[in-house]
C-alpha cells in the first residue's frame, strides 16, 4: 500500500494486532481497495477495537491515575514554570548591568534564580516521561485514546484560570522583550518541549520491545524523586499561585517564610507515583538478575 494518502491507513493499521494486521493488509491488497475505502473499513474497525478495550478496568485506571490527575498538574506547573522563568528573565535584564555580577548577593540570587528554572525545566521533562512511560504499560492498546486525552489536558487545563502576581508588561519600556508577553509565549514553549515531547517519548519507550534497563529505570526514577523533592515548594505555589488557591501563612502571619504552612505536600507524592512505579517495578528485575 504506496501513494499518496496510504500512510495513514498504515497508521491505523499500526493501532491493530500484529496478526490482524496482517490479515486486513492482506485484504486490502487482494480487493485493491481505493484510499476511500481503505480508510473506512480500517477506521470503523480501529474503532470498534478501541471501544471494546474500554470494558477492560486498564485503560480506566490510566484515565483516572495518570491522565486527569497527572494532565493536569503538568498544565498547571508548566504555566507557573513559565511565569517565573519569564518574571526572573524580566527583572535581571531590565534593571540589571554585568558590573551587578561583582556584588555577592546580586551572584547569589541570579544563580539561584537560574539553578531553579533549571530543575523546575528537568522536573517537568522527567514527571512527562514517566507519566507517558507508565500510561502506556497500563493502558497498552488503549494508549491513543489516553495519549490524545493527556495532551489535550495539558493544554486545556487551566482553562478559565489566571496565574496570580504577574508582572504587568504593558507599562513597562525598555528592552525589545518588554514589549512581548514573555509568559503567553514561554508557556506553549514548556508544555510542547518539555512536556508533550517528553512525554510522547516515555509512551513510546513503554510501547518498544526491548524493555528499559532495570539499572537505567532505577537511575530515572532516583533523578525524578530528587528532582521533585528539590522543586516540590514550586510545585505546591503552582496550584497556589497557578489556580487561585487561598496561600497557607505560618504562625507568623506571612506568607513567604520558612513557616508557611503546606496543605498541598501531597501533590509530589502525585507527580512521583509514575517514576516509583518504574523503579519498583524494573527495581525488582535488577535484583532478581542479580
Amino acid at each position: 500500500m504506496t501513494g499518496r494518502g496510504w500512510w495513514v491507513v498504515d497508521l491505523l493499521c499500526g493501532l491493530l494486532d500484529r496478526d490482524e494486521r496482517a490479515a486486513v493488509c492482506g485484504d486490502l491488497v487482494e480487493t485493491h481497495a481505493s484510499i476511500g475505502g481503505a480508510l473506512i473499513e480500517v477506521g470503523g474497525l480501529v474503532i470498534r477495537r478501541q471501544a471494546a478495550l474500554w470494558l477492560g478496568w486498564r485503560p480506566w485506571l490510566a484515565l483516572m491515575t495518570i491522565v486527569v490527575p497527572l494532565g493536569f498538574l503538568l498544565s498547571v506547573s508548566s504555566r507557573w514554570f513559565a511565569d517565573s522563568i519569564a518574571g526572573g528573565l524580566w527583572l535581571y535584564v531590565r534593571i540589571g548591568e554585568w558590573s551587578y555580577l561583582m556584588v555577592p548577593g546580586w551572584r547569589h540570587d541570579l544563580i539561584a534564580a537560574a539553578t531553579k528554572a533549571v530543575v523546575g525545566c528537568a522536573a517537568l521533562a522527567a514527571w512527562s516521561w514517566t507519566a507517558g512511560f507508565v500510561l502506556w504499560r497500563v493502558s497498552r492498546r488503549a494508549w491513543l485514546v489516553l495519549a490524545l486525552a493527556l495532551m489535550s489536558m495539558i493544554v486545556f487545563g487551566t482553562t478559565g484560570s489566571t496565574t496570580t502576581a504577574q508582572v504587568n508588561w504593558d507599562q513597562y519600556q525598555g528592552p525589545w522583550f518588554s514589549r512581548f508577553n514573555l509568559p503567553a509565549v514561554f508557556t506553549p514553549m514548556l508544555r510542547v518541549f518539555l512536556v508533550m515531547i517528553p512525554a510522547w517519548w516515555g509512551l513510546r519507550r513503554g510501547s518498544a520491545r526491548a524493555a528499559l534497563g532495570p539499572a537505567r529505570a532505577v537511575a530515572i526514577a532516583v533523578a525524578t524523586i530528587a528532582l521533585t523533592m528539590l522543586i516540590s515548594k514550586a510545585l505546591e505555589g503552582s496550584l497556589t499561585y497557578g489556580w487561585g488557591l487561598p496561600p497557607q501563612p505560618g504562625p507568623d502571619g506571612v506568607y513567604g517564610t520558612d513557616d508557611d504552612l503546606r496543605p498541598l505536600w501531597w501533590i509530589s507524592l502525585v507527580m512521583m507515583w509514575p517514576a516509583v512505579s518504574v523503579g519498583v517495578t524494573r527495581g525488582k528485575a535488577l535484583r532478581q538478575s542479580r
